[in-house]
């Protein structure tokens, strides 16, 4: 009998000391949830997500601009692109090549005709989130004169080391000149969409 009342004391001393643990790990778990409750409120990537959220939703609201006649069909331009892309990557390879293959991570090393060619990258990456997502047409004929100005400095660039590589580069400017051009013709025909949603809202 002793035995078994020793054995009934050892679990419940087992069972308290249990709870206690739950009670602990419970009150550990909150902490840890406010812990990171606020890490996220102040965490700069939560705002990047909010900010890339924001603008996914003006991206999905209705896009109704006026186009000009002359505007090519829509198919046209990914073998537009395609090919586009392809030259300038032929190009900038051939560029690559005659300055003794730089490392292409090591951006503040690289020679400058690779620096505007990144340059000039990165502006056209730009213009569709501008144009299409945050729906601002007066930025993103800023944006798209700039990507000109850079494009147009490259060809440049790239003339001095490698003469076939800027003049591939020629197709790639006139077909920017064109997409400026609409660009423009769209800025003008649909002043309602020159900052964005709000000033459409508003007209």
């Amino acid at each position: 009998m002793l035995e078994d009342d020793d054995i009934s004391e050892q679990r419940g001393v087992t069972e308290q000391q249990e709870q206690k643990l739950t009670h602990a790990d419970v009150k550990e778990d909150i902490k840890l949830a406010e812990r990171m409750k606020f890490i996220l409120a102040k965490d700069p990537v939560n705002h990047l997500y909010k900010v890339s959220n924001n603008l996914l939703l003006q991206s999905l609201e209705p896009y109704q601009i006026e186009k000009p006649s002359w505007r090519p069909p829509n198919w046209a331009f990914g073998p537009a692109w395609t090919y586009l892309y392809s030259t300038m990557g032929y190009a900038s390879y051939r560029v690559w090549l005659e300055l003794y293959k730089p490392n292409l991570l090591a951006l503040a090393d690289l020679p400058l005709p690779l620096k505007l060619f990144l340059l000039q990258i990165l502006l056209n990456w730009l213009w569709t989130p501008i144009f299409f997502g945050l729906k601002k047409v007066a930025m993103a004929v800023i944006e798209i004169c700039l990507l000109d100005v850079a494009v147009i400095m490259t060809m440049f660039a790239f003339l001095e080391v490698d003469s076939l590589a800027g003049l591939l580069f020629l197709p790639y400017l006139a077909w920017l000149t064109f997409a400026t051009l609409l660009t423009v013709s769209i800025w003008k025909t649909n002043p309602q969409w020159c900052y964005g949603p709000l000033s459409s809202k508003e007209k």
